[in-house]
Protein backbone atom coordinates (compact mmCIF):
# COMPACT_ATOMS: atom_id res chain seq x y z
CA UNK A 1 0.00 0.00 0.00
CA UNK A 2 1.38 3.00 -0.66
CA UNK A 3 2.05 5.34 2.28
CA UNK A 4 4.07 8.78 0.04
CA UNK A 5 3.59 11.70 2.35
CA UNK A 6 2.71 13.82 -0.75
CA UNK A 7 -0.28 13.88 -3.20
CA UNK A 8 -0.38 15.42 -6.44
CA UNK A 9 -4.25 15.59 -7.64
CA UNK A 10 -4.12 16.02 -11.65
CA UNK A 11 -7.64 16.89 -12.84
CA UNK A 12 -8.54 17.25 -16.45
CA UNK A 13 -6.57 19.78 -18.71
CA UNK A 14 -9.87 22.57 -18.28
CA UNK A 15 -7.57 25.25 -19.26
CA UNK A 16 -6.41 23.20 -22.37
CA UNK A 17 -3.05 22.79 -23.79
CA UNK A 18 -0.22 25.47 -24.47
CA UNK A 19 2.71 26.41 -26.22
CA UNK A 20 3.42 29.20 -25.52
CA UNK A 21 5.42 28.59 -22.43
CA UNK A 22 8.00 26.11 -20.76
CA UNK A 23 6.44 23.09 -19.61
CA UNK A 24 7.54 23.77 -16.19
CA UNK A 25 6.04 26.99 -16.14
CA UNK A 26 2.31 25.89 -16.88
CA UNK A 27 -0.72 26.93 -14.84
CA UNK A 28 -2.88 23.76 -13.11
CA UNK A 29 -5.13 22.20 -15.54
CA UNK A 30 -2.81 22.53 -18.34
CA UNK A 31 -0.92 20.05 -20.80
CA UNK A 32 1.55 20.45 -23.22
CA UNK A 33 0.71 21.50 -26.79
CA UNK A 34 3.66 18.76 -28.54
CA UNK A 35 2.44 16.17 -26.26
CA UNK A 36 -0.77 16.25 -25.93
CA UNK A 37 -3.10 14.91 -29.49
CA UNK A 38 -6.58 14.28 -30.27
CA UNK A 39 -8.61 15.46 -27.01
CA UNK A 40 -11.16 17.65 -26.17
CA UNK A 41 -13.20 18.19 -22.72
CA UNK A 42 -16.37 18.11 -22.68
CA UNK A 43 -18.28 18.11 -19.16
CA UNK A 44 -15.46 18.47 -17.39
CA UNK A 45 -14.25 14.95 -18.71
CA UNK A 46 -11.11 14.32 -21.12
CA UNK A 47 -12.58 12.69 -23.73
CA UNK A 48 -11.51 11.49 -27.53
CA UNK A 49 -11.77 13.86 -29.75
CA UNK A 50 -14.39 13.53 -32.69
CA UNK A 51 -14.25 10.79 -35.33
CA UNK A 52 -15.17 10.68 -39.06
CA UNK A 53 -18.03 8.35 -40.11
CA UNK A 54 -19.13 8.04 -43.98
CA UNK A 55 -22.20 9.49 -44.97
CA UNK A 56 -22.30 7.14 -47.65
CA UNK A 57 -19.81 4.91 -49.79
CA UNK A 58 -21.01 7.08 -53.25
CA UNK A 59 -18.59 9.98 -54.08
CA UNK A 60 -19.44 13.64 -55.62
CA UNK A 61 -17.09 14.17 -58.79
CA UNK A 62 -13.88 16.26 -58.09
CA UNK A 63 -11.80 17.54 -55.24
CA UNK A 64 -15.02 19.00 -52.70
CA UNK A 65 -14.38 22.58 -51.92
CA UNK A 66 -16.89 24.24 -50.15
CA UNK A 67 -19.82 22.89 -48.53
CA UNK A 68 -23.16 24.34 -46.61
CA UNK A 69 -26.71 23.02 -45.31
CA UNK A 70 -29.47 24.64 -47.37
CA UNK A 71 -33.34 24.87 -46.03
CA UNK A 72 -35.02 25.78 -48.68
CA UNK A 73 -38.43 24.62 -46.42
CA UNK A 74 -38.72 23.41 -43.22
CA UNK A 75 -39.35 20.07 -44.69
CA UNK A 76 -36.47 20.32 -47.72
CA UNK A 77 -32.92 20.49 -46.33
CA UNK A 78 -30.18 19.55 -48.03
CA UNK A 79 -26.22 19.45 -47.56
CA UNK A 80 -24.60 21.02 -51.02
CA UNK A 81 -20.83 20.27 -52.00
CA UNK A 82 -19.20 22.39 -54.17
CA UNK A 83 -16.23 20.69 -55.87
CA UNK A 84 -13.66 21.39 -58.21
CA UNK A 85 -15.69 20.60 -60.99
CA UNK A 86 -19.20 20.45 -60.27
CA UNK A 87 -22.39 21.01 -57.57
CA UNK A 88 -23.56 18.23 -56.23
CA UNK A 89 -26.79 17.67 -53.24
CA UNK A 90 -27.11 14.74 -50.86
CA UNK A 91 -30.22 12.77 -51.38
CA UNK A 92 -31.13 11.21 -48.26
CA UNK A 93 -34.51 9.76 -49.89
CA UNK A 94 -32.61 6.28 -50.73
CA UNK A 95 -30.33 4.07 -49.05
CA UNK A 96 -27.40 4.37 -48.95
CA UNK A 97 -27.54 8.17 -49.44
CA UNK A 98 -26.78 9.27 -52.94
CA UNK A 99 -25.47 12.51 -54.50
CA UNK A 100 -27.56 14.33 -57.19
CA UNK A 101 -25.30 16.09 -59.78
CA UNK A 102 -26.92 19.62 -59.86
CA UNK A 103 -24.05 20.97 -61.92
CA UNK A 104 -25.96 23.36 -65.17
CA UNK A 105 -24.68 24.09 -68.33
CA UNK A 106 -21.64 25.86 -66.63
CA UNK A 107 -18.95 23.68 -65.56
CA UNK A 108 -16.70 24.70 -62.81
CA UNK A 109 -12.75 24.37 -62.94
CA UNK A 110 -11.43 25.36 -59.89
CA UNK A 111 -7.90 24.38 -58.39
CA UNK A 112 -7.00 22.86 -55.01
CA UNK A 113 -6.77 26.49 -53.07
CA UNK A 114 -10.08 27.86 -54.83
CA UNK A 115 -12.20 27.46 -52.18
CA UNK A 116 -16.40 27.35 -53.01
CA UNK A 117 -17.94 29.94 -50.85
CA UNK A 118 -21.95 30.24 -50.40
CA UNK A 119 -24.66 32.97 -49.49
CA UNK A 120 -28.63 32.81 -48.94
CA UNK A 121 -30.46 35.52 -51.07
CA UNK A 122 -34.52 35.29 -51.40
CA UNK A 123 -34.68 36.89 -54.67
CA UNK A 124 -38.49 37.43 -55.59
CA UNK A 125 -40.73 34.49 -53.63
CA UNK A 126 -37.50 32.19 -54.36
CA UNK A 127 -34.48 31.26 -52.20
CA UNK A 128 -31.12 31.44 -53.77
CA UNK A 129 -28.37 29.37 -52.57
CA UNK A 130 -25.71 31.60 -54.46
CA UNK A 131 -21.83 30.13 -55.15
CA UNK A 132 -18.66 31.64 -55.97
CA UNK A 133 -15.51 29.57 -56.53
CA UNK A 134 -12.52 31.97 -56.80
CA UNK A 135 -11.96 35.32 -59.07
CA UNK A 136 -10.06 32.91 -61.28
CA UNK A 137 -12.97 31.18 -62.17
CA UNK A 138 -16.37 31.33 -63.01
CA UNK A 139 -19.43 33.70 -62.36
CA UNK A 140 -21.88 32.98 -59.45
CA UNK A 141 -24.02 30.51 -59.83
CA UNK A 142 -27.31 29.96 -57.93
CA UNK A 143 -29.67 26.67 -57.07
CA UNK A 144 -33.20 26.90 -55.44
CA UNK A 145 -33.59 23.02 -54.48
CA UNK A 146 -34.34 21.64 -57.45
CA UNK A 147 -33.32 21.57 -61.31
CA UNK A 148 -29.47 22.80 -61.64
CA UNK A 149 -27.38 25.58 -60.96
CA UNK A 150 -27.58 28.73 -63.53
CA UNK A 151 -25.51 31.75 -63.69
CA UNK A 152 -26.49 34.70 -62.09
CA UNK A 153 -28.61 37.14 -64.58
CA UNK A 154 -27.31 40.60 -65.91
CA UNK A 155 -23.47 40.96 -65.67
CA UNK A 156 -22.25 39.48 -62.52
CA UNK A 157 -18.28 38.55 -61.30
CA UNK A 158 -16.26 36.24 -60.48
CA UNK A 159 -15.49 36.54 -57.14
CA UNK A 160 -13.02 35.18 -54.34
CA UNK A 161 -15.92 35.14 -51.26
CA UNK A 162 -19.55 36.30 -51.36
CA UNK A 163 -22.18 37.32 -48.48
CA UNK A 164 -25.45 39.17 -47.78
CA UNK A 165 -26.37 42.25 -46.53
CA UNK A 166 -28.80 45.29 -46.59
CA UNK A 167 -30.94 42.83 -49.07
CA UNK A 168 -28.02 43.17 -51.23
CA UNK A 169 -25.23 40.20 -52.31
CA UNK A 170 -22.00 41.52 -51.74
CA UNK A 171 -18.79 39.68 -53.35
CA UNK A 172 -15.39 40.10 -52.81
CA UNK A 173 -11.81 40.07 -55.01
CA UNK A 174 -13.33 39.55 -58.42
CA UNK A 175 -12.40 39.72 -61.89
CA UNK A 176 -14.26 42.01 -64.47
CA UNK A 177 -13.58 41.86 -68.25
CA UNK A 178 -10.59 39.54 -67.74
CA UNK A 179 -8.46 41.66 -64.82
CA UNK A 180 -8.57 40.68 -61.35
CA UNK A 181 -9.11 43.36 -58.46
CA UNK A 182 -8.25 42.53 -55.62
CA UNK A 183 -9.13 45.46 -53.67
CA UNK A 184 -12.82 45.41 -54.92
CA UNK A 185 -15.65 44.99 -53.18
CA UNK A 186 -19.10 44.58 -55.43
CA UNK A 187 -22.74 44.52 -54.55
CA UNK A 188 -25.93 43.71 -56.11
CA UNK A 189 -28.94 46.08 -56.28
CA UNK A 190 -31.40 46.25 -53.71
CA UNK A 191 -33.39 43.03 -53.79
CA UNK A 192 -31.91 41.90 -57.35
CA UNK A 193 -28.77 39.46 -57.09
CA UNK A 194 -29.69 39.63 -61.13
CA UNK A 195 -28.44 43.34 -61.49
CA UNK A 196 -24.74 44.32 -61.03
CA UNK A 197 -24.49 48.34 -62.06
CA UNK A 198 -21.35 49.26 -63.12
CA UNK A 199 -20.85 51.67 -60.08
CA UNK A 200 -21.68 49.88 -57.59
CA UNK A 201 -18.17 49.12 -56.18
CA UNK A 202 -15.38 50.42 -53.46
CA UNK A 203 -11.87 49.86 -54.21
CA UNK A 204 -10.44 49.75 -50.51
CA UNK A 205 -7.12 50.22 -51.70
CA UNK A 206 -6.27 52.31 -49.24
CA UNK A 207 -3.88 49.67 -47.34
CA UNK A 208 -2.23 47.31 -49.88
CA UNK A 209 -2.68 44.27 -48.56
CA UNK A 210 -5.35 42.13 -51.10
CA UNK A 211 -9.00 40.95 -49.84
CA UNK A 212 -9.10 37.64 -48.63
CA UNK A 213 -12.87 37.44 -47.70
CA UNK A 214 -15.68 38.54 -46.25
CA UNK A 215 -18.76 37.83 -43.43
CA UNK A 216 -22.17 39.62 -42.73
CA UNK A 217 -21.97 41.24 -39.09
CA UNK A 218 -25.43 42.11 -39.20
CA UNK A 219 -28.13 42.53 -41.43
CA UNK A 220 -26.84 45.52 -42.36
CA UNK A 221 -23.23 45.62 -41.75
CA UNK A 222 -20.95 42.83 -42.93
CA UNK A 223 -16.74 42.81 -42.40
CA UNK A 224 -13.58 42.43 -45.07
CA UNK A 225 -10.74 40.75 -44.29
CA UNK A 226 -7.23 41.66 -45.91
CA UNK A 227 -4.03 39.89 -45.66
CA UNK A 228 -3.54 42.76 -43.06
CA UNK A 229 -6.41 44.29 -41.98
CA UNK A 230 -10.25 44.24 -41.27
CA UNK A 231 -12.48 46.66 -42.60
CA UNK A 232 -16.22 47.10 -41.77
CA UNK A 233 -19.09 48.02 -44.52
CA UNK A 234 -21.95 49.60 -43.08
CA UNK A 235 -25.39 50.34 -44.49
CA UNK A 236 -26.15 54.65 -45.34
CA UNK A 237 -28.82 56.61 -46.65
CA UNK A 238 -28.20 57.70 -49.73
CA UNK A 239 -26.84 57.39 -53.38
CA UNK A 240 -24.17 55.14 -52.11
CA UNK A 241 -25.48 52.02 -50.52
CA UNK A 242 -22.30 51.41 -48.34
CA UNK A 243 -19.72 53.34 -46.12
CA UNK A 244 -16.06 51.73 -45.46
CA UNK A 245 -14.16 52.32 -42.56
CA UNK A 246 -10.35 50.74 -41.72
CA UNK A 247 -11.12 48.94 -38.03
CA UNK A 248 -7.70 47.60 -37.39
CA UNK A 249 -4.71 46.16 -39.21
CA UNK A 250 -3.56 42.77 -37.90
CA UNK A 251 -2.58 40.13 -39.73
CA UNK A 252 -5.55 38.49 -42.09
CA UNK A 253 -6.89 34.91 -42.40
CA UNK A 254 -5.23 32.41 -44.56
CA UNK A 255 -8.37 32.15 -46.40
CA UNK A 256 -12.17 32.62 -47.20
CA UNK A 257 -12.64 29.83 -45.48
CA UNK A 258 -10.93 29.93 -42.24
CA UNK A 259 -13.22 32.82 -41.15
CA UNK A 260 -15.69 30.88 -39.05
CA UNK A 261 -18.75 32.56 -37.61
CA UNK A 262 -20.02 32.26 -34.54
CA UNK A 263 -22.62 34.17 -31.93
CA UNK A 264 -21.97 38.07 -34.00
CA UNK A 265 -17.96 37.29 -33.89
CA UNK A 266 -15.82 36.27 -36.58
CA UNK A 267 -12.58 33.74 -35.59
CA UNK A 268 -10.20 33.19 -38.03
CA UNK A 269 -7.01 30.98 -38.49
CA UNK A 270 -4.65 33.84 -39.60
CA UNK A 271 -1.49 34.40 -41.94
CA UNK A 272 1.28 34.14 -38.96
CA UNK A 273 -0.28 30.87 -38.08
CA UNK A 274 -2.30 32.29 -35.09
CA UNK A 275 -6.10 32.93 -34.34
CA UNK A 276 -7.79 36.40 -33.77
CA UNK A 277 -10.76 37.36 -33.27
CA UNK A 278 -13.45 40.15 -34.92
CA UNK A 279 -16.37 42.08 -33.37
CA UNK A 280 -16.42 44.82 -36.42
CA UNK A 281 -14.42 47.35 -33.86
CA UNK A 282 -11.12 45.21 -33.40
CA UNK A 283 -9.57 42.64 -34.16
CA UNK A 284 -7.64 40.11 -30.94
CA UNK A 285 -5.09 37.95 -30.84
CA UNK A 286 -7.03 34.98 -28.82
CA UNK A 287 -4.09 32.00 -30.22
CA UNK A 288 -1.51 32.45 -28.16
CA UNK A 289 -1.05 28.96 -26.50
CA UNK A 290 -1.37 27.42 -30.00
CA UNK A 291 0.68 29.58 -31.76
CA UNK A 292 4.25 28.15 -31.43
CA UNK A 293 2.27 24.98 -32.65
CA UNK A 294 0.49 25.61 -35.66
CA UNK A 295 3.25 28.19 -37.19
CA UNK A 296 5.74 24.80 -36.40
CA UNK A 297 3.55 22.18 -38.10
CA UNK A 298 1.56 24.11 -40.81
CA UNK A 299 2.95 24.13 -44.51
CA UNK A 300 2.72 28.08 -45.37
CA UNK A 301 3.13 26.92 -48.75
CA UNK A 302 -0.44 25.67 -48.67
CA UNK A 303 -1.99 27.73 -46.65
CA UNK A 304 -4.64 28.82 -48.44
CA UNK A 305 -6.57 25.26 -48.33
CA UNK A 306 -7.09 25.90 -44.72
CA UNK A 307 -10.67 25.91 -43.32
CA UNK A 308 -12.75 26.13 -40.27
CA UNK A 309 -16.14 25.37 -38.81
CA UNK A 310 -17.97 25.21 -35.95
CA UNK A 311 -18.78 22.28 -33.51
CA UNK A 312 -21.92 22.91 -31.62
CA UNK A 313 -22.22 20.07 -29.41
CA UNK A 314 -19.02 21.02 -27.90
CA UNK A 315 -19.08 24.82 -29.01
CA UNK A 316 -15.15 23.84 -30.11
CA UNK A 317 -14.06 25.66 -33.73
CA UNK A 318 -11.89 23.62 -35.85
CA UNK A 319 -9.45 24.88 -37.96
CA UNK A 320 -8.23 22.37 -40.57
CA UNK A 321 -4.56 22.88 -42.16
CA UNK A 322 -1.87 21.26 -43.80
CA UNK A 323 0.71 19.62 -42.32
CA UNK A 324 4.41 20.58 -43.17
CA UNK A 325 4.43 17.90 -46.00
CA UNK A 326 1.24 17.80 -46.74
CA UNK A 327 -0.81 18.84 -49.94
CA UNK A 328 -4.36 19.03 -47.76
CA UNK A 329 -5.35 19.31 -44.64
CA UNK A 330 -4.68 16.59 -42.76
CA UNK A 331 -3.99 18.55 -38.97
CA UNK A 332 -6.33 20.06 -36.96
CA UNK A 333 -6.56 23.06 -34.22
CA UNK A 334 -9.80 23.34 -31.63
CA UNK A 335 -10.59 26.66 -29.91
CA UNK A 336 -13.41 26.41 -27.10
CA UNK A 337 -15.75 29.73 -27.66
CA UNK A 338 -16.49 29.92 -23.77
CA UNK A 339 -13.18 28.49 -22.29
CA UNK A 340 -10.66 29.58 -25.19
CA UNK A 341 -8.98 26.46 -24.34
CA UNK A 342 -7.02 24.81 -27.46
CA UNK A 343 -6.11 21.07 -28.42
CA UNK A 344 -4.02 20.02 -31.33
CA UNK A 345 -5.37 17.01 -33.80
CA UNK A 346 -4.07 14.51 -36.76
CA UNK A 347 -6.44 12.90 -38.97
CA UNK A 348 -6.38 10.07 -40.82
CA UNK A 349 -7.59 11.00 -43.99
CA UNK A 350 -7.05 14.33 -45.58
CA UNK A 351 -10.08 17.09 -45.52
CA UNK A 352 -10.75 20.06 -48.00
CA UNK A 353 -13.92 21.27 -47.06
CA UNK A 354 -16.97 21.57 -44.10
CA UNK A 355 -20.02 22.73 -43.36
CA UNK A 356 -22.73 22.26 -40.46
CA UNK A 357 -25.28 20.04 -40.93
CA UNK A 358 -27.46 17.53 -39.43
CA UNK A 359 -26.59 14.18 -39.47
CA UNK A 360 -29.90 12.14 -40.66
CA UNK A 361 -29.26 8.54 -39.30
CA UNK A 362 -29.44 5.80 -42.15
CA UNK A 363 -28.95 3.36 -39.02
CA UNK A 364 -31.65 0.15 -39.97
CA UNK A 365 -32.54 -3.31 -38.64
CA UNK A 366 -29.92 -4.57 -41.00
CA UNK A 367 -27.85 -2.55 -39.70
CA UNK A 368 -27.86 -4.30 -36.62
CA UNK A 369 -26.88 -7.72 -37.31
CA UNK A 370 -23.41 -7.71 -36.77
CA UNK A 371 -24.12 -7.12 -33.32
CA UNK A 372 -24.68 -9.44 -30.32
CA UNK A 373 -25.90 -8.78 -26.49
CA UNK A 374 -23.00 -8.89 -25.32
CA UNK A 375 -20.81 -6.09 -27.87
CA UNK A 376 -23.53 -3.56 -29.32
CA UNK A 377 -23.05 -1.63 -25.75
CA UNK A 378 -19.31 -0.40 -26.95
CA UNK A 379 -21.10 1.59 -29.79
CA UNK A 380 -24.77 2.01 -28.62
CA UNK A 381 -25.09 2.01 -24.64
CA UNK A 382 -28.26 3.52 -24.28
CA UNK A 383 -31.60 3.22 -26.47
CA UNK A 384 -31.46 7.01 -27.15
CA UNK A 385 -27.71 6.26 -28.59
CA UNK A 386 -29.29 4.72 -31.77
CA UNK A 387 -29.97 7.95 -32.71
CA UNK A 388 -33.12 10.13 -33.96
CA UNK A 389 -34.38 11.00 -37.29
CA UNK A 390 -32.04 13.81 -37.47
CA UNK A 391 -28.84 14.15 -35.57
CA UNK A 392 -27.05 17.33 -35.12
CA UNK A 393 -23.20 16.98 -36.48
CA UNK A 394 -20.92 18.43 -39.14
CA UNK A 395 -19.89 17.19 -42.63
CA UNK A 396 -16.30 16.82 -43.77
CA UNK A 397 -14.93 16.68 -47.08
CA UNK A 398 -12.24 13.81 -48.14
CA UNK A 399 -10.28 15.21 -50.66
CA UNK A 400 -11.09 12.33 -52.92
CA UNK A 401 -14.75 12.79 -53.07
CA UNK A 402 -16.24 11.09 -50.30
CA UNK A 403 -18.45 13.03 -47.64
CA UNK A 404 -18.01 12.05 -43.67
CA UNK A 405 -20.28 12.49 -40.63
CA UNK A 406 -17.75 14.29 -37.71
CA UNK A 407 -18.20 13.66 -34.41
CA UNK A 408 -20.28 10.37 -34.77
CA UNK A 409 -17.37 7.79 -34.91
CA UNK A 410 -15.07 7.18 -32.46
CA UNK A 411 -12.16 6.46 -35.49
CA UNK A 412 -11.36 8.00 -38.76
CA UNK A 413 -13.70 6.19 -41.41
CA UNK A 414 -11.99 2.77 -39.91
CA UNK A 415 -8.79 4.23 -39.14
CA UNK A 416 -7.45 4.26 -35.40
CA UNK A 417 -5.75 7.41 -34.33
CA UNK A 418 -3.61 7.93 -31.08
CA UNK A 419 -5.13 9.74 -28.56
CA UNK A 420 -2.46 11.41 -25.72
CA UNK A 421 -1.69 14.00 -23.37
CA UNK A 422 1.22 14.90 -20.99
CA UNK A 423 1.45 16.70 -17.58
CA UNK A 424 5.69 17.79 -18.15
CA UNK A 425 8.29 18.98 -15.17
CA UNK A 426 6.01 18.69 -12.20
CA UNK A 427 7.37 19.60 -8.75
CA UNK A 428 5.61 17.93 -6.39
CA UNK A 429 8.15 17.94 -3.81
CA UNK A 430 8.61 22.13 -4.34
CA UNK A 431 11.43 23.34 -6.35
CA UNK A 432 14.56 22.70 -3.93
CA UNK A 433 13.86 18.59 -3.15
CA UNK A 434 13.23 15.86 -5.01
CA UNK A 435 10.50 13.90 -5.64
CA UNK A 436 10.40 10.09 -5.19
CA UNK A 437 7.78 8.45 -6.77
CA UNK A 438 5.65 5.82 -5.27
CA UNK A 439 2.22 5.11 -7.41
CA UNK A 440 0.14 6.92 -9.74
CA UNK A 441 -3.53 6.34 -9.88
CA UNK A 442 -5.49 7.02 -12.79
CA UNK A 443 -9.25 7.61 -13.65
CA UNK A 444 -11.57 6.26 -16.18
CA UNK A 445 -15.24 5.83 -16.54
CA UNK A 446 -15.31 1.82 -17.42
CA UNK A 447 -16.08 1.48 -21.16
CA UNK A 448 -17.97 -1.25 -22.49
CA UNK A 449 -15.29 -2.41 -25.15
CA UNK A 450 -11.58 -3.32 -24.55
CA UNK A 451 -9.44 0.10 -24.74
CA UNK A 452 -6.21 -0.57 -23.53
CA UNK A 453 -4.03 2.66 -21.94
CA UNK A 454 -0.65 3.09 -21.32
CA UNK A 455 0.87 5.59 -18.66
CA UNK A 456 4.19 6.50 -17.91
CA UNK A 457 6.30 8.63 -15.44
CA UNK A 458 9.47 10.35 -16.51
CA UNK A 459 11.91 11.76 -14.73
CA UNK A 460 14.85 14.15 -15.03
CA UNK A 461 17.05 16.47 -12.81
CA UNK A 462 17.34 19.21 -15.75
CA UNK A 463 14.97 21.01 -17.25
CA UNK A 464 17.94 21.51 -20.02
CA UNK A 465 16.91 17.53 -21.16
CA UNK A 466 13.81 16.18 -22.14
CA UNK A 467 12.32 13.20 -19.45
CA UNK A 468 13.51 9.60 -19.20
CA UNK A 469 10.62 6.61 -18.63
CA UNK A 470 12.28 4.05 -17.09
CA UNK A 471 10.72 0.50 -17.88
CA UNK A 472 9.37 0.19 -13.96
CA UNK A 473 7.66 3.64 -14.43
CA UNK A 474 5.48 2.56 -17.53
CA UNK A 475 2.23 0.38 -17.06
CA UNK A 476 -0.34 -0.71 -19.54
CA UNK A 477 -4.04 -2.02 -17.92
CA UNK A 478 -7.65 -2.38 -20.06
CA UNK A 479 -10.18 0.38 -18.70
CA UNK A 480 -12.96 -2.27 -19.64
CA UNK A 481 -12.48 -4.27 -16.42
CA UNK A 482 -10.04 -1.79 -14.87
CA UNK A 483 -11.16 1.57 -15.18
CA UNK A 484 -9.32 2.90 -11.82
CA UNK A 485 -6.11 1.71 -11.85
CA UNK A 486 -3.27 2.11 -9.41
CA UNK A 487 0.39 1.57 -10.64
CA UNK A 488 2.92 1.05 -7.11
CA UNK A 489 6.66 2.08 -7.77
CA UNK A 490 7.50 1.72 -4.40
CA UNK A 491 9.78 -1.89 -4.87
CA UNK A 492 11.16 -0.22 -8.22
CA UNK A 493 15.02 0.11 -7.87
CA UNK A 494 16.53 2.68 -6.26
CA UNK A 495 18.48 5.66 -8.13
CA UNK A 496 18.43 9.27 -8.17
CA UNK A 497 18.24 11.64 -11.08
CA UNK A 498 17.31 11.16 -14.81
CA UNK A 499 15.33 8.07 -15.39
CA UNK A 500 15.00 6.91 -11.98
CA UNK A 501 12.42 6.94 -9.91
CA UNK A 502 13.69 10.00 -8.11
CA UNK A 503 13.98 13.10 -9.31
CA UNK A 504 13.62 17.04 -9.87
CA UNK A 505 10.91 17.21 -12.17
CA UNK A 506 8.13 14.48 -13.02
CA UNK A 507 6.44 14.03 -16.17
CA UNK A 508 3.29 11.74 -16.08
CA UNK A 509 1.54 10.81 -19.64
CA UNK A 510 -1.18 8.54 -20.86
CA UNK A 511 -1.39 7.15 -24.32
CA UNK A 512 -3.97 5.23 -26.26
CA UNK A 513 -5.13 3.57 -29.62
CA UNK A 514 -8.73 5.34 -29.80
CA UNK A 515 -10.90 2.25 -29.80
CA UNK A 516 -13.96 3.16 -28.47
CA UNK A 517 -15.32 6.58 -26.69
CA UNK A 518 -13.60 6.63 -23.32
CA UNK A 519 -13.54 9.21 -20.79
CA UNK A 520 -10.80 10.40 -17.81
CA UNK A 521 -11.86 11.93 -14.67
CA UNK A 522 -8.11 12.89 -13.26
CA UNK A 523 -5.49 10.66 -11.37
CA UNK A 524 -3.13 10.93 -8.23
CA UNK A 525 0.53 11.15 -7.65
CA UNK A 526 2.17 9.63 -4.84
CA UNK A 527 5.17 9.66 -3.58
CA UNK A 528 8.05 11.51 -0.70
CA UNK A 529 10.17 14.32 -1.08
CA UNK A 530 13.74 13.94 -0.23
CA UNK A 531 16.67 16.37 -0.20
CA UNK A 532 18.59 17.18 -3.16
CA UNK A 533 22.01 16.03 -2.45
CA UNK A 534 24.86 18.48 -2.92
Amino acid sequence: MPRGSLTLALEPPDAGARGDLPSHRLPANTVTMEDTLNVIMRDGWLVNRPGLEKITANLVTGRPMGATYFAVTAASKKLVIGTVSGWYALNTATSPFTWTNITGTTVLSGGSSDHVRFTVFPQGTALRLIGVNGAANQLPQYWTGSGVYAVLGGTPYAAQDISTAANRVIVFHTKEAGTVYPYRVRFSDFNDSDTWSANSFADLSDSSDYIVGGRALTRVAFAVYKENSQWIGQAQAGLFPFKFELQDQKPGPVSASAIVAVEGKHYYLAIDGSIYVFDGTRAQHVGEPARRYIANNLSFENKARAFGLYNRRDRDIWWFFPGTAASAPDQAISMNVDSGRFFAHTLRKTVTAGSEWDYQSALTWDGLASYTWDNIAATYPTWDSLGTASIPAESLCQEAGLVYAFGTATNDDGSTYTSKWRYENLQPATESKRTRVESFDTFFEKTGASQTVSTRIGTTDTLGAAPSFPAGLTDSFDISVDNLHQANYNQDAAGTGTGTPEARFITIDHTMTTATSWRWGGGHLRAYPLETES
